[in-house]
């Protein structure tokens, strides 16, 4: 990363977060950035820290998608959240992104076949099937489980408690 790449960041969020201020009267500060985002996710909104964590290999691959659309869909979140309390891609974030005149596309297209995934699925088992679950849903399973409260989740379809096979996977 050199320091025009972080100058052409910061130039492309303080426009955003310039005409977000002007256009929704928001009494806020310049978010901040980092490059703290690993695997294969482009950018993250930290809403009520106002911080932009961007992944940096994903950026050096894809310079100019993220200057014209990732960082100004993270700002996006920034005042979606602040004007309309909206928490991710709602039609007040929805709203913002049509108002800095892009679509409202949630997800990237990036390739991340080069990126390194640490991800980690869990296997679970309910009545009906076996299901992968998230290292996030994982570590809440296991808290509550571990606070005697159950394990809180079942499946969709069957309805059953869904219960670790103690099997996992990094992909």
């Amino acid at each position: 990363m050199n320091s025009q790449d972080v100058s052409d960041i910061s130039e492309v969020i303080t426009r955003s977060f310039e005409e977000a201020k002007d256009r929704y009267n928001l009494d806020w500060q310049r978010p901040v950035f980092n490059f703290k985002l690993k695997g294969t996710t482009a950018g993250r909104a930290h809403l009520r820290d106002n911080v932009i964590s961007i992944n940096e290999g994903l950026y050096l691959r894809n310079k100019s998608e993220f200057l014209k659309q990732t960082l100004i869909h993270e700002v996006a979140h920034l005042a979606a959240f602040r004007q309309f309390s909206d928490r991710g891609h709602g039609n007040g974030w929805k709203r913002v992104m049509i108002d800095f005149g892009l679509q409202p596309t949630r997800c990237h297209s990036y390739d991340v076949s080069e990126v390194k995934s640490n991800t980690k699925k869990f296997y679970y088992t309910c009545g009906c099937s076996r299901l992968e679950i998230s290292t996030t849903i994982h570590n809440r399973i296991t808290q509550r489980l571990k606070m005697g409260q159950g394990a809180g989740y079942s499946c969709k379809k069957c309805r059953q408690p869904i219960k670790f096979t103690g099997i996992q996977k990094t992909a």
